[in-house]
This record gives structure tokens, sequence and C-alpha cells, in this order.
């Protein structure tokens, strides 16, 4: 039975965990907020020790031309672009991400929890995608 336990932990030391937050906007200073708010939640939840990388992404630039007349003028146009930000917020690990109990269990009400709290935060004009990943 110890032999047993014992490959439990081995295999759970093995493991990689990947945590992943993808935000998009159109306004810049909705999407910094968006991600300050959620670094302060992230801090509450798993300690300012356990930190948390900020990766900006490239900006998509989508344009698009509008005729002003619906007849004839076909030179007199309007022409428009549209630019979503991105970040996201990634933490890799190779220690369990979450609260582990007395029996090195993970605490999934914690858990849910801290996914609960970034789900009601109140972000307007910001998409965000979450993505929870591990390996052996």
């Amino acid at each position: 039975m110890h032999s047993l336990s014992l490959r439990r932990n081995e295999i759970e030391a093995e493991r990689n965990y990947h945590l992943n937050f993808t935000y998009r906007s159109f306004d810049k200073y909705q999407l910094k907020k968006a991600i300050f708010q959620t670094n302060i939640i992230y801090n509450r939840y798993f300690g300012r020790s356990n930190k948390i990388k900020i990766i900006p992404l490239p900006r998509l630039k989508t344009g698009f031309t509008i005729l002003r007349s619906p007849h004839v003028h076909k030179k007199s146009r309007e022409q428009f672009t549209n630019i979503t930000f991105q970040n996201v917020l990634s933490k890799s690990s190779k220690q369990h991400l979450f609260y582990l109990d007395n029996k090195k269990w993970v605490n999934f009400e914690k858990l849910k929890l801290f996914f609960l709290a970034i789900k009601s935060l109140e972000m307007q004009g910001v998409q965000i995608q979450l993505e929870f990943s591990w390996r052996n």
C-alpha cells in the first residue's frame, strides 16, 4: 500500500498544469481594467508569490469600405477600421495551481469559487476565453 501512494505522488510530481485567460476587446482601457481585476482575484485565491504572466498579442486590424450613395457616385466612399486588442494571462506550473487539503488532494470548491469570481466580473466590451490543461 505504501508503494501505491508513493507512485501516486510521483505521478503528481510529473504533471504540468497550464491556465490561460485570453482577453479580447475593442477598447484598450477596458481590456487593461479587466486584466487588473483578474490579477487581483488571482492573487487573492492563489497568493502573491504565485505570479501570473501577461503576454500581449498583436492587434487585429480589419478595414471595410461603405458607399455613401445607394445608386451612383461610386467615388463617394467612407472607410472604417476595426482594431481588436488581445492579451493572454498565463500560468504554468509543475505543482498544483490550486489549494490542497491535508491529504494532498485538489480542493475543487476553491477552484469553483475562483471561476465564479472571474465569471461575475463586470467587464463591458471584453471577451474572456479560459483554457485549463494538464499533461502527465
